[in-house]
């Protein structure tokens, strides 16, 4: 039997007035779906059309929610469904502000350990007592 890859799921916990108690369950995408849609420059170029930029836009919200899990969040008393229409219907800037912070965080370089390993004792050699050497005679 071989090793069994390990199904990580992220907790995205927001905070800030708009976003305060939002709690949002996703997994991670593939490696090939990161190399596929990370690379978020053609939002910024130039020689891209609009039509091109709206599709990889909306390719990036499908694969967030291939990966969504869950949410717990509701408009106007309501649980917003975890499809692509449920995103969809959200304000333009509240729903890149989740995608990005999905994105950020399963892409993220883990962060350091809680404490520092210690610095272990001084070793000897370097509290011996030291003097100058003393100059050569001239031969």
């Amino acid at each position: 039997m071989g090793f069994q890859a390990p199904r990580r799921t992220y907790s995205l916990e927001f905070e800030g007035e708009d976003f305060d108690g939002l709690v949002v369950k996703v997994r991670p995408p593939t490696v090939g779906e990161a190399l596929a849609n990370f690379d978020l420059s053609w939002m910024q170029a130039e020689d891209i059309s609009e039509k091109e930029r709206l599709g990889r836009l909306r390719d990036l919200y499908e694969l967030f929610v291939s990966r969504l899990i869950s949410w717990n969040l509701e408009v106007d008393g309501e649980l917003v469904p975890t499809t692509l229409d449920g995103l969809l219907s959200l304000d333009n800037d509240f729903g890149i502000r989740i995608v990005r912070s999905w994105l950020f965080e399963t892409s993220a370089v883990p962060r350091p350990l809680a404490e520092s390993s210690p610095a272990g004792e001084v070793p000897e050699e370097l509290s011996l007592p030291m003097e100058p050497l003393s100059t050569s005679l001239a031969s």
